[in-house]
């Protein structure tokens, strides 16, 4: 069984989608699979429902370069998470069947299709508005259940 979850796994990227002017426009592979430095098994939250995977994107780069947290860290400030998620409340909005947003989203995509979205709690939006997430490049993403996140960290 787990031959097979491994053989099925798919090329996968995280892409932004956000608002812009009439519509909604992707910025693709903000985060591809060679730029996670952990990913982490699928874990059932402590209290209410729900679970998250935690990962950590690499912080490390060749000389000149940037490396991938850095340059997700600038992705998300300049599409406009920090100010999108400022409370507990603000939620992605991306909608499955038109590829449309009104707030940014992280789209995890896997072989071209978006399995899922995301939106930033307001911490982490704004570690990454003042730049020091990069330092860790550690973050969840959240599911609202944990067959959901299973997938999510088999898929990565």
């Amino acid at each position: 069984e787990v031959i097979d979850l491994l053989e099925e796994r798919g090329t996968v990227r995280i892409d932004i989608a956000y608002p812009e002017g009439n519509g909604t426009a992707v910025q693709e592979g903000v985060l591809i699979q060679d730029d996670f430095e952990e990913i982490c098994t699928a874990t059932q939250r402590d209290r209410g429902t729900g679970a998250y995977v935690p990962v950590t994107v690499r912080n490390t780069a060749p000389d000149g370069e940037q490396s991938p947290a850095h340059a997700f860290q600038a992705a998300v400030v300049q599409r406009g998470f920090p100010q999108a998620y400022e409370s507990r409340g603000d939620t992605c909005r991306y909608n499955p069947e038109t590829g449309e947003t009104t707030t940014p989203c992280l789209l995890l995509v896997v072989d071209g299709d978006v399995v899922n979205s995301f939106g930033m709690a307001p911490d982490l939006a704004d570690s990454m508005a003042r730049g020091s997430w990069a330092e860790t490049g550690n973050f969840r993403l959240t599911t609202g259940n944990f067959s959901e996140a299973r997938s999510i960290s088999l898929n990565l």
